[in-house]
């Protein structure tokens, strides 16, 4: 069984004190506000990975094949 703040039993008397505290109409209200505030911030969270990952496919196409030993020396 799970210990600490993630325990189950735990978010059930958190959600009960909820209902008891703001009453049926407001503990849902509540909780539609949490679940969407938690999927814009997952969406946000995502972008920087999404962005660096585009930026580096970008590097990676504009830079030149360099081969190695390719460097000739100047001949006089």
């Amino acid at each position: 069984m799970p210990a600490g703040a993630l325990s189950p039993i735990h978010w059930m008397v958190v959600a009960l004190v909820a209902l008891l505290v703001l009453g049926p109409e407001k503990a849902a209200g509540a909780m539609r506000s949490l679940g969407r505030g938690w999927a814009q911030f997952q969406a946000l969270s995502q972008r920087p990975l999404e962005h660096l990952l585009d930026l580096a496919e970008r590097e990676e196409a504009a830079e030149p094949d360099v081969e190695v030993g390719s460097h000739q020396e100047e001949q006089p």
